[in-house]
């Protein structure tokens, strides 16, 4: 049996070309495809599920009081859904930070159990 060098190279040739065509491919498809959190608000809540629905996004939390939802999308996907009649924002879900302020011992707050000046209320017209 007699081997076709010429034709061996050939397909050895084309192998490594789509092999490397592939993982150029796999490389940039992340970039493209990359999903953010961001928070969607419209007028209202079943209307803001379908257009981010619509546009392929995925729906991760439903935030009702606000009419909004927590969705993962693309860069297009955010581009699509701005162009949506009634849909009011589109914003990034970040952290929140919070921190605790521990109150006074009851003899420090005030006999209605207010503690105003403790956290600041007071100064800033709160109480």
């Amino acid at each position: 049996m007699m081997f076709n060098h010429k034709r061996t190279l050939g397909m050895l040739a084309a192998c490594l070309g789509f092999a490397l065509l592939g993982g150029t491919v796999l490389l940039q498809a992340p970039e493209k495809l990359q999903r953010h959190s961001v928070i969607v608000q419209g007028a209202n809540l079943q209307a803001v599920k379908l257009a981010v629905q619509s546009v392929g996004g995925e729906v991760s939390h439903e935030l009702g009081i606000i009419k909004a939802v927590s969705a993962n999308l693309t860069d297009a996907q955010m581009e699509k859904l701005r162009a949506i009649q009634g849909i009011r924002r589109v914003y990034a879900n970040s952290g929140v930070d919070v921190s605790l302020v521990t109150p006074p011992p009851p003899s420090q707050a005030d006999p209605a159990g207010h503690i105003p000046d403790y956290c600041g209320a007071a100064r800033a017209g709160g109480w």
